[in-house]
């Protein structure tokens, strides 16, 4: 069964969602799985309806939402940051944990792209997370944040000018300095949950080698799979089988 939802963040912005609940009818709690996209993106992009679906029929409950500025959210594109998204997770968190047929000892989260970021910096920070997984993760934005501005020469003055054209929208140059706030590879290294790592062979957004980086830093498994960074089914099936093997 899948429903739409609406919950508050932080900033009392509100965030929507869909929240897609097993239909077995006489098990009390299930684990849950928040699913996270990409910058630019939305809850709606098929590829993250394929892999909440995908969970669903494993028997997860799961909760893919928009983080405010993004899709049916509140809140400005402009304004967004790697802090912003956490506190946006934290929030599906809560909505997660109000009801009752959620098994809090049983949280996991996914996220793709920037939301793998978000993934890793969670799992390391939050003991809420159970087990983990970030598709097409990095550790360094600049060359990602290359490949989403739209020309070369607004990708040079985005610090003069304080803003460019991204994948999605204006975006702020607070987002590449608040991302710099935060150690990735070092943050990787605290993971204690078992944590997946994904990346497509054909990513050519985010090298494979920064994926490659952050599982030898933090000796965390990763599968390499035939996907590019908008990944399919390939990249789907080792979350849905990770999950279902530590969320139990």
């Amino acid at each position: 069964m899948k429903k739409e939802i609406s919950f508050k963040n932080n900033k009392g912005q509100t965030l929507m969602g869909d929240l897609y609940v097993p239909e077995e009818k006489y098990k009390l709690k299930y684990p849950a799985v928040i699913v996270c996209h990409g910058l630019g993106g939305n809850k709606d992009a098929q590829n993250k309806v394929d892999l909440s679906e995908a969970l669903s029929k494993k028997g997860f409950i799961v909760l893919r939402f928009d983080y405010s500025g993004h899709g049916k959210s509140e809140g400005n594109y402009e304004d967004t940051t790697v802090t912003q998204i956490i506190m946006d997770i934290q929030s599906a968190i809560e909505a997660l944990y109000s009801l009752n047929k959620v098994d809090r000892k049983k949280l996991g989260l996914v996220g793709h792209s920037i939301g793998a970021v978000a993934a890793i910096i969670e799992a390391a920070k939050d003991t809420k997370i159970k087990a983990a997984a970030a598709i097409g993760a990095f550790y360094d934005p600049i060359k990602p944040m290359r490949a989403c501005i739209k020309n070369k020469k607004e990708c040079e003055a985005w610090a003069n000018k304080g803003m460019a054209e991204v994948e999605g929208g204006q975006l702020k140059y607070e987002f590449l300095k608040d991302f710099k706030k935060y150690d990735i590879l070092n943050l990787a290294k605290k993971i204690k949950i078992p944590f997946l790592l994904v990346h497509g062979l054909n990513d050519h957004i985010v090298a494979q080698a920064q994926a490659q980086k952050i599982a030898k830093a933090a000796k965390l498994p990763i599968k390499i799979v035939e996907e590019t960074h908008i990944f399919d089914k390939k990249a789907i099936e080792p979350v849905v089988v990770w999950f279902d093997k530590h969320l139990r």
